[in-house]
């Protein structure tokens, strides 16, 4: 992993972004094909009303369950009605992305003749492309108070027409993405992903997630001997249908010294890792917060089925944006600037210096005997600047302006 995360660097991705920065932190997003994730709500952190009654799914609009009366839940950190995350009244689970997660229960007590099948229901976007070739990915952790664990659970693409005759009864379908065969699904910890290609045939709106076997060909284990409803409970998080073809990209940012920020809301839901510039896994999951305390880069990795491709994000830190440190302040105009910027300060300044995103020195200018100093910037390339000026008792105000 490491080589040739390593090589991508080199050859791709922090060279590359700390060559062009300036140009491209501004104005990239609308160069690239921004990725599109097909499925509204795909890590469930939108939610109703942190008061929804008992457990429903239908809570994390617009997601439902197939059979009105009840089935799949949703697990928020706001709700008090026992579907609580990280805590609830059935295990301790920590989402794979932000805070809520949905469950689903994909199995039924032996020799009871009841068989118990939840399904997790939501309208895509849009419809699917024919001909096209989609990711779709999903990940699943199985709850701690849970009686078996199974080598099933699935995810079908249909028009929306998919029913369930009877309350938590089968479903007969034929799901286009499945868990691996004859591998019990049992990590009550990790989150484990669950992912497939599909060629749309252009009628698929819908996606349901769920078990679709008759239980007798389901491969199962028991878990817990003493549990008493016998069912298999588990956990589901980031929820993704995506062209197989699109890559990863989120844009650079800038925070105030002592400031958090979470990376990757732009891309929440999807399969992604987070690391560091030397490749060191940070986060398994679409969103990472951190709270850098200089200038640090982060490198964003999306798997879609195999298409892997690598983003590096840069964290600006600056000691203050566009207002005061310490006593003084300078204003900015004109902001956006094409030719010349014009700075003026409250009190003189000895030295006013221009850097880029990643806090390298562009431009110093010293000597300055006047409250307003005209700098010319029509050299720079397009993007993102700062302005640092200092005064004689070493007190520095911070500014920032676009170049266009």
């Amino acid at each position: 992993m490491k080589p040739l995360f390593a090589e991508w660097l080199l050859n791709n991705g922090l060279k590359q972004k700390v060559l062009f920065t300036g140009l491209f932190v501004f104005f990239l997003f609308n160069s690239i094909k921004a990725q599109t994730n097909l499925v509204p709500n795909g890590s469930f952190e939108y939610i109703d009303s942190c008061n929804y009654p008992g457990e429903t799914i239908t809570a994390a609009t617009p997601w439902n369950n197939i059979f009105p009366m009840g089935g799949a839940d949703v697990f928020s950190s706001c709700n008090t009605n026992g579907a609580t995350a990280p805590y609830s009244i059935y295990n301790y689970q920590v989402a794979r992305s932000g805070s809520n997660y949905i469950d689903a229960a994909t199995f039924l007590t032996l020799g009871s003749g009841f068989t118990i099948k939840e399904y997790a229901n939501c309208p895509l976007k849009s419809t699917l492309k024919n001909g096209h070739t989609y990711c779709v990915t999903f990940y699943v952790v199985i709850g701690n108070y849970t009686k078996y664990a199974t080598d099933d659970i699935s995810l079908y693409l249909d028009d929306g027409s998919i029913s369930q005759v009877v309350q938590w009864s089968l479903i007969n379908a034929s799901p286009q993405i499945n868990s691996t065969p004859s591998i019990i699904l049992k990590d009550t910890l990790n989150w484990i992903k669950i992912q497939g290609n599909y060629v749309a045939n252009g009628t698929e709106n819908h996606l349901t997630i769920g078990n679709f076997k008759n239980d007798s060909f389901v491969n199962y284990i028991t878990l817990d001997t003493l549990h008493p409803s016998g069912i298999a409970n588990y956990f589901i998080d980031d929820v993704s249908v995506i062209e197989s073809s699109t890559k990863i990209h989120v844009n650079d940012t800038t925070i105030t010294q002592g400031d958090t920020i979470t990376l990757g809301k732009s891309i929440e839901g999807m399969p992604v890792d987070w690391y560091d510039i030397q490749g060191n896994l940070l986060a398994a999951s679409s969103t990472l917060k951190v709270s850098p305390s200089t200038t640090t880069s982060y490198v964003v990795k999306m798997d879609l089925c195999g298409n892997v491709s690598y983003d590096t994000v840069t964290v600006s830190v600056s000691t203050g944006v566009n207002g005061i440190f310490n006593t003084n302040k300078i204003e900015i105009y004109p902001n956006p600037a094409t030719q010349s910027i014009v700075i003026s300060h409250q009190s003189l300044v000895n030295t006013i210096e221009i850097t880029d995103v990643l806090g390298r020195a562009l431009k110093t200018i010293t000597n300055i005997q006047s409250s307003i100093t005209n700098i010319q910037v029509d050299e720079l390339p397009n993007g993102i600047y700062f302005i640092k000026a200092t005064d004689t008792n070493g007190n520095v105000s911070v500014g920032k302006f676009v170049k266009e």
